[in-house]
């Protein structure tokens, strides 16, 4: 059927996210970062992958320290934690995995507020 997201509807694997209108915000605003955590690292590793995912940004002349681009950086990350709880919904990730994962995408969430 055109314009039919294949597996949505009854019984689908997939939302179909075509429906959902964005939260307008505006341009100027500045969204904060929520830590998870606490915002100093435990580890010398999470201020590795702080500096890490920094050096990331800036190589495409972006920084996490700008709140524009840590809030679409925390906002991806959001969507990639759906993601990990779809996968545990499904039986696709165990409880152990999903738990292992969600603290890796908690420090890298972090990251921004440890520059």
């Amino acid at each position: 059927m055109p314009g039919r997201v294949p597996g949505t509807g009854a019984g689908g694997d997939v939302i179909d996210l075509r429906r959902r209108r964005p939260i307008p915000t505006p341009p100027t605003a500045a969204v904060p970062v929520v830590i998870e955590d606490s915002a100093v690292p435990d580890t010398p590793a999470e201020m590795s992958l702080a500096t890490t995912v920094e050096a990331m940004f800036l190589a495409r002349r972006q920084s996490l320290t700008d709140p524009a681009t840590a809030a679409a950086y925390v906002t991806s990350l959001e969507a990639v934690r759906v993601m990990l709880d779809g996968a545990r919904a499904r039986g696709v990730a165990d409880d152990e995995t999903h738990g292992a994962l969600s603290g890796m995408l908690t420090a890298m969430r972090n990251a921004a507020q440890l520059l």
